[in-house]
């Protein structure tokens, strides 16, 4: 590096005034140690007296540091002595060895540049000695020499350097002199050189081995050498490629040469691993020798490590001829083993990867000669470098024709596309696609692509074809199903959509029903409580008034008072019932509703007497009409008696559902009523349906019969269709809320602000009448009431029946203002009266209920009928009374057994069915010698639980809620008297 600098004259130095015999004696003792390590004997001589000179510190450094370095290098034993001496003009340091000395005809080059002295011991200096002779003259001084070399007679071997610089600064430029003395008088940056002469020396010839020993422990496990590994050492100083030799040969194959052109040479004739070289040699220096190496082919690759001193500059220009690296002098043996190890590992990658770049390249041309894929290659300019055989094939293109000629073989319905891809991949480099049609009517899939390089270089493009002649219809057939399918999936969307719609309603639905129905159901369950209490408080009242008379033996005389409250408690009682029916009409429609969102509404066709059932469905409202002053007038039409019909088959339960809800929003609507108070019901059959989209009656010619119903009906059943009407004398309903009456929850804006009601009926009423072959409607004008029609589809069985009778309702009642219902149509007939249930021997009835409540209220109302009771609470009781009546009785005539059996259904113990069955079982098998007559009793309403009782054996069933007056009626109809 310094002889770098003066060649370019940038090396200058600071020269300061110092203590110059005791700086040199401080750079000296630093060589103590390394004396005593080689057995020489070492002696300072700087005098008493010092002088002050102006020097460099640092380059005095330097020039002491390498006149020590080259007596200790050159001196086995003896002596080696440092003396500084004084004169008056100047100052005399004298380094003198006993070593081996110089030829007398090489004293006057051994301060030239790369002049070497050959001995049989070592090389001489190189750069040294010609560094030190400039150094000194920057100081203004001279170094002399004085040497004899052992084969010189009657003389020791030895040198005598003698460094003469002058006093005062006048010599030196001005502005390089300070005056300020130094600071330190330490030595500075000869510390590195002392540490690197005194591992040096531990790994010369001399030292046997040290330097391969120290190498061993410098190698760790991660390194990883190989003997077969060749490192060739270029440098001119043979004691550093000996000391370098020592340390890698345990683990590679050494080669040495001493200059850059043997280096060459070598590298040329064997095979390399790694190059570590000096930068500066005579003949060929470093960077020249890695100039020629990255020019051949063979040695392209070849990493080459500089060793040099540390902040050498020439190392740069090195580096751009290719070095990988450098080491600094001085080195520590564990930084060379780890730099080599890394670029020889890495260098062997690098010939790895071009070995597998060269493989890769073949097996890439055998692939394209061997694909079925047409490929081809383009340089920047578009124009084909590459085309595989397939291509050939393929195209049909002509192989001795013109590369570039390839667009003229296109079909000219796609030679747009051609170029459309073609300009996107050379103008905007972008990769594209697209089918081609060759001149040869064949079919292609063609892709193109740009090749940038990793700077973002476009350097061409890359592309392939592929032969899609068969796959053309697949692929239409392909698209053919994808629309399909894509068509399926948005029908299927959509579908989903529609359900998460319906979803939400229908949990909109479940929480308005779960809202109305728990308001509907508490208003009567208060009403009953409330009217319970009142009631309870007056009897008891009563009892304790009738238990103070007996106990005191008087008489009593009821008083206005007592009258009153037990009129009262009839209304009581009759608000009782009244709110019992609400709730049995909210948990039918409740129920009717669950059956209809679950598609599990049916119609289960009974014969009944259609005016019979109708009358009876109004008697449940007699008492609430009576306590609301509201006329009920039933209409009985023309047909009733005209067709002479009296029993149809249809559902009896859903018909009276529907009549039951109707009347109910009747009696609401006309209750608000401040003028007439009145409802008018109509009864029609038909033999047709309605001649338009309403629900009127169609005129009855005379004459007229009924027809078989639709074809594939049997013979012998005629349909019929029934038309009812309820009209009231309410306020109306506005325009806008009657095309929403009939949805789910809807009550009109009238009839939710004012009326009330659960907004479930007129669903319900219209979903029944649709599954019974009907519909229904509403007639209303705001302020004149409101008509609700509907019909339903019915058949006629054993037509044609007896004539028809009946009766109409006729509404009593204490007040005076009352009006007295009558038809406009027919003769008013009356609805039928309780049927009398008074027998002359009492039926003996056997009650199976294990709500304690519901037996207990059973029980009194079986008795009030004159009826005599056993109870029992399950059914294995049942069965035990009925076993031990029949054990009693031991089959004699005229014995009272059990008449009829109320069976409830569900029980613990034994449920009703299999209570039923088992006495079934028993009757069958001649256990039990009387059938009994069973009466299911279920608040289960459900079809299939109805059908499960009546395959288990029962006679009838009735549900709960029902009218004990119907009950009764059963009771008395089944009953067969025994005789024996």
């Amino acid at each position: 590096m310094d002889m770098s600098k003066l060649e370019a004259g940038r090396l200058t130095g600071k020269f300061r005034p110092v203590q110059l015999g005791r700086l040199t004696a401080d750079i000296g003792a630093l060589f103590r140690s390394l004396a005593e390590k080689k057995s020489i004997l070492y002696e300072i001589d700087v005098g008493t007296q010092d002088a002050v000179v102006y020097v460099d510190p640092d380059l005095w450094e330097k020039i002491v540091c390498n006149l020590l370095s080259n007596a200790f290098k050159y001196t086995a034993r003896g002596a080696i002595t440092v003396s500084v001496s004084h004169g008056f003009n100047e100052s005399h340091v004298r380094i003198k060895d006993t070593g081996v000395g110089i030829p007398k005809d090489c004293l006057t080059q051994v301060f030239d540049r790369f002049f070497r002295v050959k001995n049989n011991r070592a090389e001489g200096t190189g750069v040294g000695l010609s560094l030190i002779k400039e150094l000194v003259s920057l100081h203004g001084g001279q170094i002399l020499l004085e040497s004899k070399t052992a084969d010189e007679e009657g003389s020791d071997s030895g040198s005598v350097f003698t460094v003469v610089l002058p006093h005062g600064s006048s010599h030196l430029p001005a502005s390089l002199v300070q005056d300020t003395p130094l600071s330190s008088d330490a030595p500075g940056s000869l510390h590195k050189e002392m540490d690197y002469w005194m591992e040096f020396e531990q790994h010369v010839p001399s030292s046997a081995g040290s330097a391969s020993d120290e190498a061993e422990s410098a190698v760790s496990s991660t390194l990883f050498f190989e003997k077969e590994d060749v490192i060739l050492i270029v440098d001119d100083n043979a004691d550093m490629r000996g000391y370098v030799r020592k340390i890698f040969s345990p683990y590679v194959t050494i080669v040495e040469a001493q200059d850059g052109l043997e280096a060459l040479q070598i590298a040329r004739s064997q095979k390399l691993h790694m190059v570590l070289c000096d930068v500066m040699m005579p003949g060929m220096d470093g960077p020249t020798l890695v100039k020629h190496l990255r020019e051949e082919p063979k040695t392209r690759f070849l990493p080459v490590i500089f060793v040099t001193a540390s902040d050498d500059e020439s190392l740069f220009g090195g580096k751009e001829e290719g070095a990988v690296d450098h080491v600094g002098k001085p080195f520590r043996v564990r930084d060379i083993l780890a730099r080599v190890h890394l670029q020889l590992q890495l260098g062997k990658r690098r010939v790895k990867l071009e070995h597998d770049f060269e493989t890769r390249s073949y097996e890439m041309q055998v692939v394209g000669e061997l694909s079925p894929v047409g490929m081809f290659r383009t340089n920047a300019e578009g124009r084909l470098t590459y085309l595989n055989p397939a291509w050939y094939q393929i195209t049909g293109f002509p192989p001795g024709r013109e590369r570039d000629e390839w667009l003229d073989h296109i079909s000219p319905r796609a030679k747009d596309d051609a170029l459309r891809v073609w300009k996107g991949c050379f103008e905007n480099h972008e990769s594209a696609s697209t089918r081609l049609l060759w001149n040869n009517d064949v079919w292609t899939h063609a892709i193109i692509a740009p090749v940038i390089t990793a700077d973002g270089n476009f350097v061409g493009s890359f592309g392939a074809i592929i032969d899609i002649n068969e796959q053309f219809r697949l692929e239409e057939a392909r698209i053919a199903l994808a629309e399909e399918r894509e068509h399926v999936a948005a029908l299927r969307a959509e579908d989903a959509e529609t359900q998460r719609q319906l979803e939400v309603k229908r949990r909109t639905a479940q929480e308005l029903l779960i809202d109305v129905t728990s308001h509907e159901l508490r208003q009567p369950v208060s009403a009953i409580i409330q009217n319970a209490e009142v009631v309870r408080a007056n009897m008891k009242g009563l009892r304790d008034l009738f238990h103070d008379c007996r106990k005191r033996n008087i008489s009593y005389t009821p008083t206005d008072r007592l009258l009153g409250e037990m009129e009262d408690d009839l209304q009581a009682m009759d608000s009782i019932m009244q709110c019992g029916l609400a709730q049995a009409r909210i948990a039918n429609d409740v129920l009717s509703l669950s059956r209809i969102q679950l598609n599990m509404l049916t119609i289960v066709s009974t014969d009944f007497d259609v005016r019979h059932e109708t009358s009876q469905i109004l008697l449940v409202f007699r008492n609430e009409l009576i306590a609301k002053d509201i006329d009920l007038k039933l209409n009985l039409g023309q047909g009733v008696d005209g067709l002479g019909l009296r029993t149809v088959s249809t559902d009896r339960s859903r018909f009276a559902q529907i009549i039951t809800n109707l009347m109910s929003n009747a009696i609401r609507f006309t209750d608000m009523s401040s003028g007439l108070r009145e409802i008018k019901v109509s009864l029609e059959l038909s033999p047709d349906p309605p001649s338009d989209e309403s629900c009127a009656v169609p005129p009855l010619p005379p004459g007229r019969a009924l027809r078989s119903r639709s074809p594939g009906a049997g013979v012998g059943e005629p349909v019929v269709y029934i038309y009812v009407s309820v009209q009231d004398s309410g306020p109306g309903l506005q325009k806008e809320d009657l095309a929403l009456l009939f949805q789910r929850f809807q009550q009109g804006s009238n009839a939710h602000h004012v009326f009330g009601g659960s907004g479930l009926g007129l669903f319900v009423c219209r979903q029944l009448c649709n599954l019974m072959g009907g519909r229904i409607e509403v007639v209303s004008e705001q302020g004149k009431g409101a008509t609700f029609r509907f019909f339903i589809r019915a058949i006629a069985p054993g037509y044609p029946p007896p004539p028809p009778t009946g009766r109409i309702l006729r509404r009593s009642s204490s007040k005076t203002s009352h009006r007295s219902a009558g038809s406009t149509k027919s003769a008013p007939r009356p609805l039928p009266e309780t049927p009398n249930i008074h027998r002359n021997r009492p039926l003996h009835v056997l009650i199976t209920e294990d709500n304690k409540v519901n037996q207990t209220v059973l029980a009194r109302q079986m008795k009030r009928a004159g009826f005599t009771v056993a109870l029992a609470s399950n059914g294995l009781e049942a069965i035990q009374a009925i076993d031990k009546v029949d054990l009693q009785n031991n089959g004699e005539s005229g014995s009272q057994t059990f008449d009829v059996v109320l069976m409830d259904l569900e029980m613990p113990v034994l449920d009703g069915f299999a209570a039923t069955r088992e006495i079934r079982r028993r009757e069958s098998l001649g256990t039990l010698r009387k059938r009994n007559f069973i009466i299911a009793l279920t608040g289960n309403a459900r079809l299939e639980q109805v059908q499960a009782a009546q395959e288990a054996g029962v006679d009838d069933v009735m549900i709960k809620p029902y009218q004990i007056d119907a009950l009764i009626s059963k009771m008395k109809g089944g009953y067969q008297p025994t005789s024996k």
